[in-house]
């Protein structure tokens, strides 16, 4: 067993215990004690500094898309200034979301202030449905649909953590979906584990980007603003925190869905008796 303590001086230390075998018979156990504190420390101050970086970028971002919104008004006479100052306005939009989701990347990679409890994950979905098809869904013209069989089991996870992983997944389907196109969601059961389903109708990913899907590292330059996003990226890095896995699943001429699997609560419950 390995396991971070408070100790009683205000250090962390990681505990090792290893249980000793003699003869096969019972010897005790042997402890091992490392101070981390100040690798803790580390984190805490990389993920501040983060923080304080991403709400001094907020203002000035939200500022430039106003700008860019005011701008669109003055150049509604003109197709091509104003199909300029749409693009624009994606772009810095999705900056905005990646700025928003850097601060959780941190928190995932220094593993704090994670905790892992029963979620209702039927609940989470019916609630973000709920949310968004009188906001962002109505506001773009898109419909979303959430499938989830009967009785199906909590899972084991952060809750914070799960629905921005599950939110992120339907933004970057919503970005890559056209007026008049549908988001899916489907949780099913599948191998004594809890596999969720989110589709869209939008463009196939190209053979070039599919091995790069959820690597954090910048995408191609000329790639589209709805593929450079940091929403699979953030989803892997959450699973690999909470349990869990992520992939593309297989995918025709138009539309992508990703698959995530998850830890039923339940099977988690019958592992430890």
């Amino acid at each position: 067993a390995v396991l971070e303590v408070p100790w009683k001086d205000s250090t962390v230390q990681m505990v090792n215990l290893t249980p000793l075998i003699r003869n096969a018979a019972w010897g005790g156990w042997v402890m091992v004690l490392r101070d981390i504190t100040h690798f803790k420390n580390l984190d805490d101050l990389k993920g501040q500094m983060l923080n304080e970086a991403a709400n001094k970028i907020r203002y000035p971002l939200v500022q430039a898309v106003n700008a860019l919104a005011e701008l669109d008004l003055l150049a509604s006479q003109d197709e091509r200034i104003s199909g300029i100052v749409y693009r624009l306005t994606k772009v810095w939009s999705r900056i905005q979301e990646w700025v928003d989701d850097l601060p959780t990347l941190i928190q995932l990679d220094s593993g704090l202030n994670i905790r892992l409890i029963d979620v209702n994950l039927a609940g989470m979905l019916d609630e973000l449905r709920q949310e968004l098809s009188t906001g962002r869904m109505r506001d773009r013209g898109l419909t979303m649909t959430v499938k989830v069989p009967e009785n199906l089991p909590a899972v084991r996870a952060d809750a914070h953590l799960l629905r921005q992983l599950v939110q992120g997944l339907v933004n970057r389907a919503m970005m890559r979906s056209k007026r008049g196109n549908e988001v899916r969601l489907v949780a099913r059961i599948q191998q004594n584990q809890i596999w969720l389903d989110v589709s869209d109708d939008g463009p196939a990913v190209s053979e070039e980007d599919l091995p790069h899907l959820f690597e954090k590292s910048v995408i191609r330059l000329d790639a589209s603003p709805e593929n450079t996003g940091l929403e699979l990226a953030l989803a892997k890095a959450i699973l690999d925190r909470i349990g869990g896995q992520v992939w593309i699943g297989g995918q025709g001429p138009i539309g992508s869905t990703i698959i995530v699997c998850l830890q039923s609560a339940a099977l988690s419950d019958s592992g430890k008796t």
